[in-house]
């Protein structure tokens, strides 16, 4: 009698604990889905605040934004073409960051928006394109987005055959 006691006490508290740790699982995921929410909206937020302040210049110096939404040809020289070459470096920095936190919070709805408005960006901005095709080290995520490099490494692939 004593042995059947301690047996069904014995599985009443194996019950007890598995239930318990479904709860705590449950709750843990329910957790986590709340974290990852968060950080989505984060990556998102600071995407656009680093994208404002671009923006923003735009708003400053209207003779600016055709460098990096109609295609115009960069100064060649003059404090144009330093002002054009260093929104540039900002625009690649921004662009990079959203990408890069995108990567590492992939859940959030609006990575495939960021990778669109880049490869919009880089297709019609040649100061862009340019500085990020110069220094690829530095944009590496930018870089693999630039409209032309994916038949530029396949033509050359073929020379090399």
């Amino acid at each position: 009698m004593l042995t059947s006691i301690s047996t069904f006490l014995g599985i009443a508290g194996l019950i007890f604990s598995v239930v318990l740790l479904a709860w705590q699982t449950r709750s843990v995921a329910e957790q986590t889905r709340i974290s990852n929410s968060i950080a989505a909206a984060a990556v998102t937020g600071e995407s656009a605040n680093r994208l404002r302040a671009i923006l923003e210049l735009f708003v400053q110096y209207p003779e600016l934004r055709a460098y990096f939404y109609e295609n115009k040809p960069y100064p060649r020289r003059g404090s144009q073409r330093r002002r054009v070459l260093s929104i540039a470096e900002t625009f690649a920095d921004c662009l990079e960051t959203g990408l890069f936190a995108y990567q590492v919070v992939p859940s959030s709805a609006y990575k495939e928006n960021w990778i669109d408005y880049c490869q919009y960006v880089l297709k019609s901005s040649p100061s862009l394109r340019d500085l990020v095709r110069s220094n690829p080290q530095w944009w590496p995520a930018v870089y693999a987005l630039l409209p032309d490099l994916t038949s530029a490494l396949s033509s050359k692939a073929n020379r090399k055959r």
